[in-house]
């Protein structure tokens, strides 16, 4: 495998030569020899940032992308302040946008869109498991529970930032994206024999150490 693009946040890949078999990821060095091996885990712990850091997107969907054709699923955990799930723009708008923001009651979990629609759950305490999906339909959380209309998608214009997973302010555990939007991808947990912490989409050979 060679060097993939991570998008244009803080990730970095990991592997610019490389083997997967068997279920593994193997980094191997200028001399071929192995410099580090992953497999998938059941989850990571994802690192804090100061802001918003793109750990693993794509900047553009092409044209020509219809909305039937699109369609995500992420599993999640928030511990602490702000966090993310998932997002994807076009027309300088977010056409669907899933988070973890802050209010005087205490954190909520918000899941906007385009079509003028904002579901909101006022969460008690932390941690807050999300699993979150869209479609055509609509978009949803099956945990803690929200569901939404169909939102608007021109497939006659780009799209701009497809974001798959980040970093914010918040503590939060990542357990699996896939999807298909324009790019397709199953980005899953990794971890090394040295214990690095990783994440692996299996669809675009990309490795991002974390």
């Amino acid at each position: 495998m060679g060097t993939r693009s991570c998008g244009t946040g803080g990730g970095k890949c990991m592997i610019a030569n490389g083997i997967c078999l068997m279920g593994g990821c193997f980094a191997l060095n200028e001399d071929l020899s192995l410099a580090d091996g992953y497999w998938p885990g059941e989850y990571t712990d994802i690192p804090t940032s100061p802001s918003s850091v793109g750990l693993y997107e794509h900047d553009v969907v092409p044209v020509g992308v219809d909305m039937a054709d699109c369609r995500v699923y992420t599993r999640q955990v928030a511990y602490a302040n702000y966090a993310s799930f998932f997002f994807v723009f076009q027309n300088d708008m977010a056409v669907c946008n899933c988070y973890v923001a802050q209010s005087a009651s205490g954190p909520v979990l918000e899941v906007a869109t385009n079509a003028s629609t904002l579901g909101r759950v006022y969460v008690s305490s932390f941690p807050i498991e999300v699993e979150f999906c869209t479609d055509e339909n609509g978009a949803r959380c099956i945990r803690p529970g929200i569901q939404l209309r169909p939102f608007s998608w021109d497939s006659a214009l780009p799209g701009a930032r497809l974001r798959l997973l980040d970093a914010r302010q918040g503590k939060k555990d990542f357990y699996i994206s896939c999807g298909k939007w324009g790019h397709k991808w199953y980005l899953l947990p990794m971890r090394s024999v040295l214990n690095t912490k990783a994440v692996f989409d299996f669809e675009e050979s990309v490795l991002i150490e974390l």
